[in-house]
């Protein structure tokens, strides 16, 4: 399966997506940004930065859950980035036509790699 953007209209809103944002805690330094993990809201499906195909994580795996934390970056007063813990410099991003897949790309780029967040609700831990 492939993520897909699509600018939401009316004639659209079936393909909505929610994304559920966790924080994850380390006691490693930070680079001026909060690593998350990105789910899509009611599956066991993440969002992954890989090179090749991404298997099924088993618990206890110490190689695969770095691939699923992204930085999560305020890149001016509404705008968010994310870019890989595994692979520094990878971001995701979108096309700016519909119907494109969502992509890791090192930047600059011609896709877009900022995001508005938009209905935050912050749920209890």
């Amino acid at each position: 399966p492939h993520l897909k953007a699509v600018t939401l209209s009316a004639a659209a809103i079936q393909y909505k997506v929610r994304f559920s944002m966790s924080t994850y805690v380390s006691s490693a330094p930070q680079k001026d940004a909060q690593p998350v993990c990105l789910g899509i809201s009611n599956s066991n499906l993440y969002l992954a930065c890989t090179h090749g195909p991404l298997n099924t994580i088993k618990a206890g795996d110490p190689n695969g859950y770095d691939s699923l934390l992204f930085y999560r970056k305020e890149t001016g007063t509404a705008y968010n980035s994310f870019e890989s813990v595994k692979y520094p410099g990878w971001f995701i991003t979108t096309a700016f036509d519909d119907w494109e897949k969502v992509e890791m790309y090192q930047v600059p780029t011609n896709r877009t790699t900022n995001f508005t967040l938009e209905d935050q609700q912050l749920l209890p831990s």
